[in-house]
């Protein structure tokens, strides 16, 4: 069967790990479909829920028992009007909203317009490029996008800083991102690989859910 929820408050989970398809509305709007696979201590391979978020809203797809994917009822999900509410007590959908924080262009922005330095490094015949740097923790705590994914990191080291890792290719293209977060537990660190720029369909609500 599936992991119980956490107790209200409870810590998220060691790690996780997920895969999303993003369709960009605007310079600061993505809808995500994800899948987001987290572990609870037991070291289980869980099927993950699918998350389908639109703006605030949520449209969940239960996740599997254990025992397959052809367990529970084919095309069931619940919807959820407030997501980011929600998700203070429910970790599947908290790692769906942090997986679009984190991989979304607009977390990007928020990195480089607000770092106190950055360096640049090309390599090969200069059609990638690695750019490093380090962003404040307030700064980024008080994006308009991506704040809700710093304000608890901040609010624990408000003098902290991400530092962060960026490759892009020759086309200006993201292709990895790894931040590192400083913690109580010394540091969180977050890898993000994207993929097929421009080949995804669009991402809608499914039949029924809420607008």
């Amino acid at each position: 069967m599936a992991p119980p929820a956490p107790p209200r408050g409870a810590p998220p989970p060691d790690f996780f790990t997920g895969r999303a398809r993003l369709e960009l509305r605007d310079a600061t709007t993505a809808h995500a479909e994800t899948h987001v696979l987290y572990d609870m201590g037991e070291g289980h391979a869980w099927y993950p829920p699918e998350i389908v978020l639109i703006g605030n809203r949520a449209a969940i797809t239960p996740a599997k028992e254990m025992t397959g994917p052809a367990y529970g009822r084919d095309g069931a999900f619940r919807t959820v009007s407030d997501a980011n509410a929600a998700a203070t007590d429910d970790v599947p959908l908290h790692n769906a909203l942090e997986a679009r924080w984190l991989a979304e262009p607009a977390h990007l922005v928020a990195l480089l317009d607000g770092a106190t330095r950055v360096s640049t490094r090309r390599a090969g015949a200069g059609d990638t490029r690695t750019l490093t740097g380090s962003t404040p923790l307030r700064v980024l705590a008080a994006d308009a996008v991506v704040g809700r994914l710093y304000r608890p990191y901040a609010t624990a080291n408000p003098g902290g800083a991400v530092r962060f890792t960026l490759t892009v290719n020759s086309r200006d293209l993201p292709g990895t991102l790894r931040t590192e977060v400083p913690s109580r537990a010394g540091g969180d660190i977050f890898s993000v690989e994207y993929r097929r720029w421009g080949k995804g369909a669009p991402i809608t609500r499914l039949p029924g859910a809420a607008r």
